[in-house]
């Protein structure tokens, strides 16, 4: 894994490597610029060897997916996630503010628009089976609210409660793209799947467009249409699994 790996997207490692490998991969994924996903899921390494990974995160400016599902990581780790999401907000406002020091508006090339997407951030993060506590989703909500890029944050299975869940509820009203925060399998049972009102309307538009262009036939009421659900269904052993609801006569 290096700057010179021109067709690697996606990175899986599902086993500890130890702080002496880690630190050696992430000499590599700091410039990497075509490495789109990188997935620890399993991989249990803990607060101590993502601290060496942490660096690289902060300079790889391509990355749009990470996944550390299942990597035993605590609200120590966090603060490296906080300060990834500063760090890349910061770039992406300099490259901004550079970009409208080249040209005037009416001559301005692709230039800006291009290097400004070379440090676009993360669209996913997925932190589930964890051992995050109210204190570390408090201080990613802080980080995140200079975001403009993260759609999706899995914090399942962490042993969260309520007020990690008004805490993210507060996320979705002030993040500009935020759409899904998943919070089952904690210690809120009332709560499953957070969505935005943006999320929540297109689901809506969707549900309304699908029944428009449903067929029909004789004898058929407007209700007996095809629909998509606007909350996301627990995932079998199986994995994710796809739901279309028919309301019957």
């Amino acid at each position: 894994v290096s700057a010179e790996s021109p067709r690697l997207n996606l990175l899986e490692v599902g086993v500890n490597l130890g702080t002496g490998i880690m630190r050696r991969l992430a000499e590599g994924l700091r410039f990497n610029d075509t490495l789109r996903c990188i997935s620890f899921t399993g991989s249990c390494m803990g607060d101590e060897v993502f601290a060496e990974l942490a660096p690289a995160l902060m300079e790889n400016s391509s990355l749009q997916v990470l996944l550390l599902q299942g990597c035993k990581l605590s609200d120590a780790s966090v603060y490296f996630l906080a300060l990834m999401f500063k760090h890349h907000a910061s770039k992406r406002a300099a490259k901004d503010w550079e970009s409208t020091l080249r040209t005037y508006p009416r001559d301005r090339t692709m230039s800006g628009d291009i290097e400004a997407a070379r440090v676009s951030g993360l669209v996913k993060i997925d932190l589930s089976n964890n051992y995050l506590t109210v204190v570390g989703v408090k201080r990613l909500r802080a980080a995140l609210q200079l975001d403009t890029k993260l759609v999706y944050l899995g914090l399942r299975c962490n042993g969260l409660r309520r007020e990690s869940t008004a805490a993210m509820r507060d996320l979705l009203r002030e993040h500009t793209a935020l759409e899904i925060v998943d919070l089952r399998d904690n210690r809120d049972p009332a709560v499953e799947v957070l969505r935005s009102d943006r999320s929540l309307r297109a689901a809506q538009m969707a549900n309304a467009q699908r029944a428009q262009t449903a067929p029909r036939w004789p004898n058929m009421r407007d209700d007996d249409v095809v629909s998509v659900p606007t909350s996301v269904p627990s995932a079998g052993p199986g994995g994710a699994r796809r739901y279309l609801a028919f309301q019957e006569k």
